[in-house]
């Protein structure tokens, strides 16, 4: 399993983040391209530190027209397109969106996060990716 990386290369401030990439039999990029291991508390810690950077690039870059946070909710249960259930679609979509524009509104007033190291917290979104069910950190070499 290879860590998740910022992918600096790229032109889209958006598809530099770490957890934006290419996903098998999607077309185009996934918004949530983030292997599923760790376990539960893994999976926390990666979310948790995944979160952050996510709130960190709206406090740079500000909020994409439209947003990404429904984007990356539903890239992140699988939800490919309209028709699986649109009115469940439709509430992700909205309610995420919603949210996104809170945060997007709140980012600049979170100064706390100017002292967090992106890189420090990608560590940890990698640890949590490493660690199994009960929370050992193991190698998926």
């Amino acid at each position: 399993m290879s860590n998740l990386k910022f992918n600096n290369s790229r032109k889209n401030q958006t598809h530099r983040l770490p957890f934006v990439g290419k996903k098998q039999g999607k077309i185009g990029l996934s918004l949530w391209n983030v292997p599923p291991t760790g376990g539960y508390d893994g999976g926390c810690e990666t979310g948790k530190a995944l979160a952050l950077i996510f709130i960190k690039h709206l406090r740079e870059h500000s909020r994409s027209p439209g947003g990404i946070l429904q984007h990356i909710a539903l890239d992140m249960f699988g939800v490919e397109t309209l028709g699986i259930d649109d009115t469940r679609t439709g509430q992700a979509v909205g309610f995420f969106s919603e949210i996104e524009k809170c945060l997007a509104e709140m980012a600049p007033y979170m100064t706390g996060l100017d002292a967090i190291d992106p890189q420090v917290l990608l560590k940890h979104a990698n640890r949590g990716l490493k660690q199994n069910d009960i929370g050992v950190e193991v190698n998926h070499a």
